[in-house]
């Protein structure tokens, strides 16, 4: 179905590439890490590229992005595809249908419009599982799951130069064919496997300055369109001199495939601008040598074509999506106590009732501005503790530290479930991902904790913002007993004074 369309009314052809571009290329990027929140998401959507992104629910790499995962990426023209709940593997055919379609549900639950979409599935690198080719493909199957990155030319864009990512992009030119490249950590603070900013940005502006000749869609867009223009088939209904209508199909199914394709129908001599319907959808067109580009989406009804005198752009224009809204600071249940102030030193401890799985606690913090605290020691040392929560048996659910790197003060929480300590958003010794907090400003901290089976874990807001939700946890049996604010731990060098204020506990 490629190439020119003829000169008889009617007659169609599928672009190999949408908009008639010469090529396609996919930028995909794996394990929802720190800085493809901070660095990557915000750069594409500046120079109006997008991406497909691997994500791992259960992390706390992800908890510290959760607002863009589930709100914003979408918006922006991100793909999230399944990468696991835990990106650790799996010792058992049931644990691997947990970690393949939890992870699925969720992301399916998130997409604006059809959930049903042709979803990527990749297992974590690294990773041991306890299953077979014959069980993964039946979780595929179980889960409507394609495996790999869309198909194309895969490339690994980890630690390559400028040079070398932009190549690729005139490789996929030269060829015409679908070229995927695939990346971890990005940026001036790339976490595993890095990219520099150097790189990635030089990458960023061959696609921008190639933008007329190749396509930048998601894996799952590239997938979907070249398996249905593969089978793509154009029946005319009506070749007149008033309306040409027409038939689309093709072999994908339509639920799982609903890629609109660009074509290219040859119209009554005379026409200088295009209607075109089909189902709901319309939009005008221009006529350029007899022929209109235009877009439709296979299996979804007759297309209809006529003459006009309306505008390119106008007509029915699809709603904006509705943004996420931004969740607010969680108070649990019953308030339990208030606290007006934290002497500088000393620690107040509330004792919770026998029972309470959801607990909050939220205060008010301000650092003197004379306030100085040795710096990070790797392996965890020298941090200053304001806040712990302990469960029944005195074991640590969740504490909250403070700690210097440079001239710079930052935040992490320190959470345990039934496996082992995790830091949110993630360890100090990691380049990306840091809370900062200002000397001599009041921040207020609001920290949530839960009890439960593959849904308790602790969420972070801080100053009016959530920062990191790490609830997908297995924390039975560790619900909050006893709540501590005020420091508790402070090394040796700290200078300067702690002001810790309106203090509140609550829970259910």
């Amino acid at each position: 179905m490629d190439g020119k369309a003829s000169g008889a009314v009617g007659d169609t052809t599928v672009a190999k590439w949408k908009d008639g571009k010469q090529a396609a290329v996919g930028l995909a990027f794996d394990d929802s890490i720190w800085s493809q929140v901070d660095y990557v998401i915000p750069l594409l959507a500046k120079n109006g590229l997008v991406g497909s992104f691997w994500v791992n629910p259960a992390t706390n790499r992800y908890g510290y992005g959760l607002e863009m995962w589930e709100g914003r990426a979408q918006e922006l023209g991100m793909e999230l595809c399944c990468h696991t709940m835990n990106h650790t593997g799996a010792s058992s055919y049931e644990e691997a249908d947990y970690e393949i379609g939890e992870c699925a549900r969720i992301l399916r639950s998130l997409r604006p419009r059809n959930p049903d979409r042709t979803m990527l599935f990749l297992r974590g690198g690294a990773t041991e599982w306890k299953t077979n080719n014959e069980q993964m493909a039946e979780l595929m199957k179980k889960y409507a799951l394609t495996r790999g990155r869309g198909g194309g030319v895969d490339h690994g864009g980890d630690d390559k130069t400028g040079d070398e990512l932009a190549g690729y992009v005139k490789e996929a030119e030269t060829d015409g064919k679908f070229h995927c490249i695939a990346f971890h950590g990005v940026g001036p603070q790339a976490e595993w496997l890095p990219t520099t900013p150097e790189a990635f940005e030089a990458l960023v502006r061959a696609l921008v300055k190639a933008r007329d000749r190749v396509w930048n869609g998601t894996c799952g867009e590239i997938y979907m369109y070249e398996h249905e223009r593969q089978s793509a088939r154009v029946a005319v209904r009506e070749a007149s001199g008033k309306a040409v209508r027409l038939e689309l199909a093709s072999d994908e199914d339509p639920v799982k495939c609903d890629m609109a394709l660009t074509l290219d129908t040859v119209v009554p001599s005379g026409w200088k601008r295009c209607l075109i319907r089909q189902g709901d959808a319309e939009s005008v067109r221009p006529v350029r040598k007899g022929v209109v580009r235009y877009e439709a989406v296979p299996g979804r009804g007759e297309i209809a074509l006529s003459a006009t005198a309306r505008s390119p752009g106008s007509g029915a224009k699809p709603k904006p999506a509705r943004p996420a809204p931004g969740r607010k600071p969680y108070f649990a249940g019953t308030e339990l106590s208030r606290i007006a102030a934290v002497p500088d030193g000393k620690a107040e401890t509330v004792t919770l009732p026998v029972g309470v799985k959801d607990a909050s606690v939220g205060f008010s913090l301000r650092l003197g501005k004379d306030f100085t605290i040795p710096e990070f020691a790797k392996g965890g040392g020298n941090v200053l503790t304001i806040c712990q929560v302990l469960d029944a048996q005195d074991r640590q659910s969740a504490v909250v530290n403070v700690y210097r790197q440079g001239r710079e003060l930052f935040l992490y929480v320190l959470v345990r479930d039934n496996k082992d300590f995790h830091g949110i958003p993630g360890w100090p010794e990691l380049p990306a991902g840091h809370l900062g907090l200002k000397a001599g400003r009041e921040h207020v901290l609001v920290l949530r904790t839960r009890e439960g089976y593959r849904d308790g874990g602790a969420e972070l807001w801080l100053d009016g913002k959530l920062r990191c939700s790490f609830m997908r946890r297995d924390t039975t049996g560790r619900a909050a007993r006893t709540v501590s604010v005020g420091v508790s731990a402070r090394p040796d060098g700290t200078k300067g004074g702690v002001r810790i204020t309106k203090v509140r506990v609550s829970g259910e």
